[in-house]
């Protein structure tokens, strides 16, 4: 792959002590779909948030990918960008899109987040909502999103939200 791409995985790939092309490759797409968002979009509306996922085996390396990024945008001066590595409520990923509308997100064990997710029930309700909030968020990501009504007034509306997903 060529480009910036392509140099982010070949350094994630030259530092890794388990070398993982395809990860590599996958977070350092990630990586330029946060550095990208909110500024470039296709002739339907389309944005670069992603939501993907990354299988490997335990104890494969999955976890460098996510280092590397998170130091390339450090040494940027743009760690604002990373995002929480986990999702504990669907007010609580709203609230953190609104203070930072461009996110990337590096999710260690998604798996099991999505096995809760489909389990949910209406004892867990609140994981449902999660899922709902993420589908909502990545077809908004060309409009302004307006969540929850909270009691206290306070404005809910997230303008572009472009939220991307590393998950592992």
């Amino acid at each position: 792959v060529p480009g910036f791409i392509g140099e982010v995985a070949a350094y994630a790939n030259s530092t890794a002590f388990r070398r993982q092309p395809q990860l590599a490759l996958w977070g350092a797409i990630c990586l330029q779909s946060v550095l990208a968002a909110r500024k470039i979009r296709d002739i339907y509306g389309g944005r670069t948030n992603l939501y993907v996922i990354a299988m490997a085996k335990s104890g494969k390396g999955k976890d460098h990918a996510r280092r590397v990024n998170r130091r390339i945008l450090d040494a940027a001066g743009l760690l604002h960008l990373d995002g929480p590595e986990d999702i504990a409520s669907d007010s609580g990923l709203l609230r953190v899109l609104k203070d930072q509308p461009a996110l990337l997100m590096h999710m260690d064990e998604i798996g099991r987040i999505l096995t809760a997710i489909r389990g949910a029930g209406e004892q867990r309700g609140w994981l449902y909502s999660i899922a709902t909030q993420l589908m909502r968020l990545y077809s908004s990501a060309d409009s302004t999103f307006t969540g929850k009504a909270y009691a206290d007034g306070r404005d809910n509306a997230i303008n572009q939200p472009c939220l991307t997903i590393f998950g592992t």
